[in-house]
C-alpha cells in the first residue's frame, strides 16, 4: 500500500507540474543586440535568453507580437524601406513564435551550445519521450536531479519531489520492484499524457523568426531587447538587459551560464 501511494504522490505532482507550466503567464524573452536575416518566405531561429524564470516555457503556440523597448532600437529593412519591428510585426510582414523542446533537441548547434549538465538533460528527455515503454519508477525521479528542470518548477512541487525521492530510496529492492509494478499499472491513464505533454512542450532557448513576405527581410538591434506575448512595463528588467548588452555573439556558447546569471538577476 505504501508503495502504490508514493507512485499516486509523484503522479499527481507530475500532474500539477504539467498543468502549471499549461496555465501560467509565458516568459518574456530577450535577444542579443546585432544583426539578423531572413530570406523571402523562411524563418530562422533566434537564440534567446529567458528574464522571468517563475513564468510558463513558451511553446510553438506562443505568439511574442510586442516589443518591449523604443522603436529605435529594433529597426527591420524591407524592400528598401526601414520601419520599426513592432509596425513589422503589425503590418504582418513578420511573425515571431516559440519553439517545441523536440525542435530544438534535434539542433545540434544548440546542444553543443548547452553545459554538460543541461545537454544531459536534454538527451534523457529525448530518451524518455522516444522510450516511454521503458520508463522505470528511478528513471522518472532522475529527471528532476538535472539543474534546467530543477530551475524550471517550483519550490514546493521540488519539495515534494525530493521527498517522493527520499521514500524511494530508503525502500528494499523488493518495494522498488512493486513500485515499476504500480508505474506499469497506472502508465496507460496518467504516463502517456505525460509524455505527450513533454513532446509538445515549449524551449526557453529560442525563438522563431517568420518572414511573411516573399522578399528578404534585415532585422537591426542596436541594443538587446525584449520581447512579450503582451504589452507589459518592464522596468524591473533594467539589469537584464544591460546585462544583455555587455554580451557578445560569441557568448552564446555558452548560453546556460549567461542564463544562469540572467536569473539570479531576477531574484
Amino acid at each position: 500500500m505504501k508503495s502504490k501511494l508514493i507512485v499516486i504522490t509523484l503522479i499527481v505532482v507530475l500532474i500539477s507540474i504539467m498543468n502549471s507550466e499549461t496555465t501560467a503567464q509565458v516568459q518574456r524573452m530577450g535577444i542579443l543586440h546585432g544583426n539578423y536575416n531572413i530570406g523571402p518566405s523562411s524563418s530562422i531561429r533566434v537564440k534567446t535568453f529567458c528574464v522571468d524564470p517563475d513564468r510558463s516555457v513558451p511553446s510553438e503556440t506562443s505568439s511574442f507580437s510586442h516589443s518591449l523597448l523604443p522603436d529605435q532600437k529594433a529597426k527591420v529593412i524591407f524592400s528598401k524601406r526601414t520601419m520599426s519591428l513592432q509596425d513589422a510585426i503589425n503590418g504582418y510582414l513578420i511573425e515571431i513564435r516559440g519553439i517545441n523542446l523536440m525542435g530544438s533537441i534535434k539542433d545540434t548547434v544548440l546542444i553543443k551550445s548547452l553545459s554538460e549538465e543541461d545537454r544531459a538533460y536534454f538527451l534523457f528527455a529525448v530518451d524518455i519521450i522516444e522510450n516511454p515503454g521503458k520508463i522505470t519508477f528511478k528513471k522518472l525521479l532522475k529527471i528532476y536531479d538535472y539543474p534546467l528542470m530543477r530551475r524550471a518548477i517550483s519550490d514546493e512541487e521540488l519539495q515534494m519531489i525530493d521527498e517522493v525521492k527520499t521514500e524511494y530510496e530508503s525502500m528494499s529492492s523488493v518495494e522498488k520492484t512493486m513500485m515499476d509494478s504500480f508505474l506499469s499499472a497506472w502508465m496507460s491513464m496518467f504516463l502517456e499524457p505525460l509524455i505527450q505533454e513533454l513532446r509538445i512542450s515549449g524551449d526557453y532557448s529560442g525563438l522563431r523568426f517568420i518572414n511573411k513576405t516573399n522578399k528578404p527581410i534585415r532585422i537591426e538591434l542596436s541594443e538587446s531587447i525584449i520581447l512579450g506575448e503582451d504589452s507589459e512595463g518592464i522596468d524591473e528588467l533594467n539589469k537584464v538587459i544591460d546585462y544583455l548588452n555587455n554580451l557578445s555573439k560569441d557568448d552564446l556558447n555558452n548560453m546556460t551560464i549567461h542564463q544562469s546569471n540572467i536569473w539570479d538577476l531576477r531574484k
